[in-house]
Formats: structure tokens, C-alpha cells, sequence
């Protein structure tokens, strides 16, 4: 059974400009690159039922290692 989970989206943008071509305001368009990256990341809480006996463990006598 599936309880619930969490969603965590994560954008990176980075610009990489050749050193003062890259700054000029109209040319510098030529000697710049833009790129995006999207990183998804998903977390999700499983329960898994086992079920339980009601009958009792036999005792045991520890000092002598034998079953009552």
C-alpha cells in the first residue's frame, strides 16, 4: 500500500559567455550559449502488512538449552 510521497522538481540555467565578446550588448548574442537542465526527484512511502501469529513461543530454558 502506497501511503503518500514527495515531489521535488529542480531547474538549472547556466550561460556561458566567452570573457568580454560575451558582454558586448547586440554582438555579444554570437559568443554566449544558454542551457537548461530539469532534474525530477520522487520520494514515495510503502507500507508492506504482515501478519502476526497469536500463538506463543515455547519457553526455554537458557542455562540448559532445552525446550518446556
Amino acid at each position: 500500500m502506497v501511503i503518500g510521497g514527495l515531489d521535488q522538481v529542480e531547474v538549472t540555467r547556466n550561460i556561458i559567455k566567452l570573457p568580454i565578446l560575451g558582454d558586448i550588448p547586440v554582438i555579444g548574442e554570437f559568443f554566449r550559449s544558454r542551457s537548461t537542465e530539469k532534474k525530477k526527484t520522487t520520494v514515495v512511502v510503502i507500507i508492506r502488512a504482515t501478519p502476526v501469529l497469536t500463538e506463543l513461543a515455547p519457553t526455554r530454558d537458557f542455562k540448559k538449552g532445552i525446550t518446556k
